[in-house]
């Protein structure tokens, strides 16, 4: 795609006045020389008989989907204030903070100790990084099924562990959802719903615990979404990000869910600056 050239009102209307995910690449194609807006934009119709890749046929059509194909870009500002390509994985983000086990919300006391027997440990460890950094609150059921998913997949593709109903039938979903992220790669897109194991990839990545790779027998740490202090590290708010003491978990997993990382955003406005310079 050729390099458009645009003045700071111009960008300034062009991210203000963006209502899908194609306008909103293509004015960081135009900020920051990316090639995106030919990778991103919607395809056009194809026959019946014509085969395309699944990447050939998404269409990125909200702010928040687009989000997604921003930060897979992770393009971070250094020092001198260049734009460099640097892939900021979940490991990076969120590496060095402890493991917690979830807050089961369905299960006694007695049941807890028994299935996590290091949970108040973990709660405190926890809570000396951040009062953010809390057990997420979840149902046994959806627990479960999360400890036999490993890292990057859902929890649909188990054969015995797999999402159900509170009746113990297997429920219906997307394939997006119960699913866990992967450490090595960039953070899917935080939304408004990170609450849930149930909306789309909000799974911590976990580890491990039993060396085992079938689904009986392999047990992974960590059956949860992200803690409100994980999904600030991936949003790139800084650590001592001010949250009002009366604000709710949902307040601010939605705010969250709403933002656009400000470290991309930075990146953004300095290279855009940087252009204009250079055009004067």
């Amino acid at each position: 795609m050729e390099r458009l050239e645009l003045t700071a009102a111009e960008a300034h209307d062009a991210l203000n006045d963006a209502r899908n995910a194609a306008q909103i690449c293509r004015f960081l194609d135009m900020a920051l020389g990316l090639e995106m807006y030919d990778t991103f934009k919607k395809p056009k119709r194809q026959s019946d008989d014509e085969v395309a890749s699944a990447s050939s046929r998404k269409s990125y059509r909200t702010r928040i989907e687009a989000m997604r194909a921003i930060e897979l870009t992770s393009f971070v500002c250094n020092e001198c204030g260049e734009t460099v390509k640097k892939v900021s994985t979940m490991r990076d983000a969120i590496g060095d903070l402890p493991s917690l086990d979830p807050d089961v919300t369905d299960i006694t006391e007695e049941e807890r100790k028994k299935l996590f027997p290091d949970y108040e440990k973990k709660r405190l460890e926890g809570l000396a990084i951040s009062k953010w950094h809390y057990p997420p609150r979840h149902k046994i059921r959806h627990v479960i099924a999360m400890m036999h998913t490993p890292e990057g997949c859902t929890a649909w593709d188990n054969e015995v562990y797999y999402p159900t109903l509170a009746d113990g039938t297997k429920s219906k979903g997307y394939r997006n959802t119960y699913k866990r992220q992967w450490w090595d790669k960039p953070a899917y897109t935080v939304t408004k719903y990170t609450s849930r194991l149930g909306s789309q990839e909000n799974g911590h990545p976990g580890m491990n615990l039993t060396g085992f790779d079938d689904e009986e027998r392999r047990i992974y740490s960590d059956a949860r979404v992200l803690s409100i202090f994980e999904l600030m590290r991936v949003s790139s708010l800084p650590d001592d990000w001010n949250i009002p003491s009366w604000a709710s978990s949902n307040l601010i997993r939605e705010i969250l869910g709403e933002g656009v990382p400000p470290r991309l955003m930075e990146s953004a406005i300095i290279a855009l600056e940087n252009e204009i310079n250079e055009q004067n």
